[in-house]
């Protein structure tokens, strides 16, 4: 596993807007990677490794965006660096927890950060559905080269969730250890076929599941396989007639 750590020696003032969304709750927050007993350190996102920490809603919720603290390798500001950030379910039993590799939604950023000089990266999702008490993981990969990569910051203190993948070799099994920098926003979802956000259920949603189903938007998988297919109309329809509270 490649970790990269830098005592600092007086603590890192930065402050990075990020436009909030109004309905949304913050499932997830860890501490920032600034003023911890290690100062600044983090784990290398490259070729040879993919890196994920994993996280549970205690509710229904859409996901809208995933916020991460990146630093970088690369002091010379002339590399691009692009993230992949993959959301997934769990494999593993109750004694192992690992990434699936069932890739729910994924999206790709520009790693903004030069040299140790860590900035908060968003990525933003189509609102796939977390469904309450699962196990989801937030998994980010790059193609980039080591010695000039993104590195994923760990918080100044907490504890995560988290796993490492050496090349294409299988995922290690997670554990509890240094919580990666991460904050989860998602939309409450307590009527999942209510794809209009009325508070209704009727036509107007059915036509809105099958315009995104259509499109192939991942806000549709409602069983979370990674697939769009016959098993979502059916989830769908069940829910449907179900109605909601």
């Amino acid at each position: 596993m490649s970790i990269h750590r830098r005592r600092s020696s007086m603590p890192a003032l930065l402050a990075l807007s990020v436009s909030t969304l109004a309905s949304a709750d913050t499932i997830y927050q860890s501490e920032d990677p600034f003023g911890g007993f290690f100062g600044l350190w983090g784990a290398d996102v490259f070729v040879g490794q993919t890196v994920g920490q994993r996280f549970t809603p205690d509710a229904d919720y859409r996901l809208d965006q995933v916020r991460l603290w990146f630093m970088s390798n690369d002091f010379e500001g002339v590399v691009d660096e692009f993230v992949t950030v993959t959301i997934q379910t769990d494999a593993g039993g109750p004694d192992e927890s690992y990434p699936s590799g069932v890739v729910l939604d994924q999206a790709t950023f520009e790693a903004s950060a030069i040299g140790w000089d860590p900035v908060e990266e968003v990525a933003a999702f189509d609102g796939v559905v977390l469904h309450a008490g699962r196990r989801y993981w937030v998994v980010c990969s790059s193609n980039a080269a080591g010695g000039e990569d993104p590195v994923w910051n760990f918080a100044s203190e907490g504890l995560g969730f988290n796993a490492f993948r050496l090349g294409n070799d299988p995922w290690q099994p997670g554990g509890s250890g240094a919580e990666l920098t991460m904050g989860v926003d998602a939309t409450p979802a307590p009527c999942i076929p209510d794809f209009v956000g009325d508070g209704t259920l009727d036509f107007f949603d059915v036509q809105a599941f099958l315009a995104r189903f259509s499109a192939g938007s991942p806000s549709v998988d409602l069983n979370n396989d990674g697939h769009l297919n016959f098993f979502d109309v059916q989830a769908f329809l069940t829910a449907l007639s179900a109605g909601c509270p």
